[in-house]
């Protein structure tokens, strides 16, 4: 399914549409898991909404960014009284 216009892309599975940088690739999955949003050129987010970030999530973003090939990640903790508490900026 593709949204309407430049606004991004929601799919299924990851290859080709990956290497379009079209716009953003939603609810990929990668080997099993569920990578919540890919953002051209190359970020991946994962979105959360857990008391505390634990290390595995932290793990997980590194094996979307190795298997995208992307440099840079976000994980995002939506339970957070400040939002801006719960982003963490992950680089491989």
């Amino acid at each position: 399914m593709r949204a309407n216009g430049d606004d991004g892309a929601m799919h299924a599975s990851l290859p080709p549409e990956l290497t379009e940088t079209s716009g953003v690739i939603i609810g990929a999955a990668i080997e099993g898991q569920r990578l919540d949003m890919l953002v051209p050129p190359g970020v991946t987010v994962e979105l959360k909404a857990v008391d505390r970030l634990a290390p595995i999530h932290e793990a997980q973003v590194i094996s979307y960014l190795r298997a995208t090939g992307c440099r840079l990640g976000l994980l995002i903790n939506f339970n957070m009284v400040s939002l801006h508490k719960g982003v963490k900026r992950i680089a491989n």
